[in-house]
């Protein structure tokens, strides 16, 4: 079986069938549906006869538009030919609860800065020991080394 990347800001939810899906217009002739925990590709032919739901409907047969004229709606391909995702628990395993720069309620959040370990060697990169922004114009610091222009090194901050 193929897998393709998963969009997630194109996933949605059915209040009607009760479960999560996903449709994207790269892959048109499948709807993938989360059943138990894992993605399971329906083709748009069968999605539009067995849904309740009239957003899926719809979905379907704007996916049935977007067929190439030698592909029969009607036909089926087998599972081995169907592309799947990843797991759905594999996904939100990955992601932390937080965002990175904002706590809850919009408060900001100092972010974390992870410093690299000085290193013995001259020609190693050592962590900065003031913000870009506290060094003064022109000024560099003795344990950055030297730069390939005019300008220090930046800090990375969270966007």
């Amino acid at each position: 079986m193929s897998s393709i990347p998963v969009n997630f800001d194109n996933v949605r939810y059915s209040p009607v069938d009760r479960r999560p899906y996903f449709w994207d217009p790269a892959y048109p002739q499948w709807i993938q549906f989360l059943e138990n925990g894992a993605w399971a590709s329906r083709h748009v032919s069968r999605v539009k006869e067995e849904t309740k739901d009239e957003n899926i409907k719809k979905i379907a047969k704007k996916a049935e538009r977007l067929l190439p004229p030698n592909l029969s709606a009607t036909e089926t391909p087998g599972p081995a030919q169907r592309p799947t995702l990843p797991s759905f628990q594999s996904y939100h395993a990955k992601i932390s609860s937080e965002p990175p720069c904002h706590g809850p309620a919009g408060k900001r959040r100092t972010p974390q800065r992870r410093l690299l370990p000085a290193s013995t060697s001259g020609s190693s990169v050592s962590a900065r020991k003031h913000p870009y922004s506290q060094v003064p114009r022109g000024q560099t610091q003795p344990s950055q080394g030297t730069t390939d222009g005019p300008y220090p090194r930046l800090d990375y901050y969270c966007m």
